[in-house]
Parts: C-alpha cells; sequence; structure tokens
C-alpha cells in the first residue's frame, strides 16, 4: 500500500529538486555516509552547467520533461570528473569551471559525452547551445585556414621571383596594403568595437554578480 503511494506522487510530480535527484545521478543514496559530500560535487556540476547555459535561475528545478536527459548529462559530467584515469576529464570541467574558452575539440566531446542524453530529448538547450559553438568554432577555424592559407599563397610568389630587389619592392607594396587599406582598417575598427562591447558585457556581468553576492549576504545577516 506505501509503494503504491509512492509510485502515484512520483507520476503526478511535475518537478524535482537537485537532491531529488542526486542519488540517481551519483548512484549513492541519502543514508549513505558520503551523500553530503557527493550532493555538493553535484551541486558544482550543475552550477557550472547553468553557467554554460547563461541559465540564471536560482533555485533550480527540474521538470518531468527534462528529468530523463538532466540526469543522464550530469551523471556523465560526474562520471567524468570522477572516473577519467587520464586525468583530462577533470581538467576539462576546471576549465569550463574557470569560464576559460574551450577549444572545438572540448566542444564535441562534451556533445559526445552528452549524447545520450541529448537523444532522451534534442529540445534541450544545453544541446542546441553547445552545437551552435562547435559549429561557429569549426567554421572560424576552417576560415583561419583559409585566411593562413591565401597569404601563404602570396608569399610563395615572391619566393619564386629571382630578382631580390623586385621582391623587396613586391613585399613592401604587399605590406603597405595589409596596413593602410581603407577596408581593412575600417575592419579592424569594426573588431575592436566588438572586443569593447564584449569587455563591456563581461564587466557588467561581474559587477552583477557581485552585487547579488552582497546582497545575499545582506539578507543572510538581517536573518
Amino acid at each position: 500500500m506505501e509503494g503504491s503511494k509512492k509510485k502515484q506522487k512520483e507520476k503526478t510530480k511535475s518537478s524535482y529538486s537537485l537532491r531529488e535527484l542526486t542519488p540517481e545521478i551519483t548512484g549513492i543514496s541519502k543514508s549513505d555516509y558520503r551523500f553530503d559530500a557527493e550532493y555538493k560535487a553535484v551541486q558544482r556540476i550543475v552550477k557550472v552547467m547553468k553557467k554554460l547555459t547563461n541559465n540564471n535561475e536560482k533555485n533550480m528545478r527540474i521538470s518531468k520533461e527534462e528529468k530523463d536527459s538532466f540526469v543522464i548529462i550530469t551523471r556523465n559530467l560526474y562520471y567524468m570528473t570522477k572516473n577519467d584515469p587520464t586525468g583530462e576529464g577533470q581538467e576539462l570541467f576546471s576549465r569550463m569551471a574557470a569560464d576559460e574558452k574551450l577549444t572545438v575539440k572540448e566542444y564535441d566531446k562534451l556533445i559526445k559525452l552528452f549524447k545520450e542524453g541529448f537523444e532522451a530529448n534534442p529540445d534541450l538547450p544545453l544541446y542546441k547551445m553547445l552545437l551552435d559553438r562547435v559549429n561557429n568554432e569549426d567554421n572560424f577555424y576552417q576560415l583561419k585556414a583559409e585566411i593562413e592559407q591565401q597569404v601563404n599563397q602570396d608569399i610563395n610568389f615572391l619566393f619564386r621571383m629571382e630578382s631580390s630587389s623586385q621582391r623587396e619592392k613586391r613585399a613592401k607594396e604587399y605590406l603597405a596594403i595589409l596596413k593602410e587599406s581603407s577596408q581593412l582598417n575600417d575592419w579592424r575598427e569594426d573588431v575592436k568595437l566588438d572586443l569593447q562591447e564584449e569587455t563591456e558585457i563581461l564587466i557588467f556581468e561581474m559587477v552583477r554578480r557581485k552585487a547579488e553576492e552582497y546582497f545575499k549576504k545582506e539578507e543572510e545577516t538581517d536573518l
């Protein structure tokens, strides 16, 4: 009778707390003496996941629809940090926690790592965000390779010239084009503006977080 009530409650439940899902994620029951430590480890993982997806919700509950995918993805990250003998998993997680820019290879690893969870719910924001980043980074490195190839090709033309004075002349012309081209200079100014905007956003975000931490401490002091 008690078991059927528990099943009924599970059916009608619309969302779950992180603490409730920790046993499913870690395989450690609430009665285990290690539970609190592993619950904190899961909290750290979810905090990084939220930062990665720009999720600013404070008291996050996991909806019934997202539960299976969430558990799979969080479990995979949990085991990545715990059971990777190479140490690469822990290093990747540390880079994610430090909000460092990840490489295409690292984003690709995350997608492969979370594939099972993504297949359970392909509409998850995490999947779409990671996929977009991988595609953007991949496209950037392809363009970078094309740019380098073009410049190398131009320089190789100069190497084929027999006259050293003519080669020097053409090299100076090429350098002048790179430095003085109005189109390239306009492009450089646009990039500087992009970088400035990104810096301002980062500063704003840092100030906002510090303010939130301050007011949270003030509230706790008042209590």
